[in-house]
């Protein structure tokens, strides 16, 4: 790790510990802060082992979602992304043995993954219209970004960032209105900040890997 990645790690871990801790927020939540930064800042820097805290953080996601009436969000965490997960661990290990784990996704398959997304995105919110959720449509946007993002995470291409940044801006929107309603999960909007922050950061080293 060069300098700043070091930098960025201990404010990371430093940030989201004293958000958890100012805002006395419970265990769940402490915990999901703690599992949260290690896994970001391990796939920003190329780390095989992150994706095993990746897959023990969306299933503490999905339950605070659930909690929070984000119910599209906590499907797709608990009941997709957490085995997605796993399986990334094992390609990454793989990838990684063979010297190269990063990758780019050609131009035209980036338009067909984009299409499909906005489709999925309308499908879902149409579906989940009837839920009573709290932000429907953001709601379903940022439970089928993760999917994308993922699974190209999961195949190690770089353009996952692509849908990485997008879905954490979002993401720290929607818990900002969370915490105006339950305080106690302040820490996770913090923690979604910190995201954004390393999904630009992690973008930035990805791009200089794959040529």
């Amino acid at each position: 790790m060069d300098i700043f990645q070091r930098c960025w790690t201990g404010f990371a871990i430093v940030s989201v510990a004293l958000a958890t801790w100012i805002s006395h927020a419970p265990v769940p939540v402490a915990t999901l802060t703690i599992i949260g930064i290690l896994f970001v800042l391990g796939v920003a820097f190329s780390i095989p082992e992150s994706q095993l805290f990746g897959a023990a953080f969306v299933s503490i996601l999905g339950y605070l979602s659930f909690e929070a009436d984000f119910y599209v969000n906590a499907v797709t965490n608990i009941g997709l992304l957490a085995p997605l997960s796993i399986w990334g661990y094992l390609n990454w290990q793989k990838r990684a043995e063979h010297g190269q784990l990063e990758a780019s996704l050609p131009v035209t398959k980036l338009l067909w993954v984009l299409g499909i997304t906005t489709v999925a995105v309308f499908i879902i919110y149409a579906f989940s219209g009837n839920w009573n959720g709290y932000m429907p449509f953001l709601d379903a946007l940022t439970g089928v970004l993760p999917i994308v993002a993922t699974l190209l995470m999961v195949l190690a291409y770089r353009e996952q960032w692509l849908f990485w940044i997008p879905f954490n801006a979002l993401q720290a929107y929607m818990w900002f209105g969370a915490a105006s309603l339950a305080p106690d999960v302040v820490a996770v909007f913090i923690l979604k900040l910190v995201f954004l922050l390393n999904s630009l950061i992690g973008f930035h080293y990805w791009r200089k890997k794959v040529t």
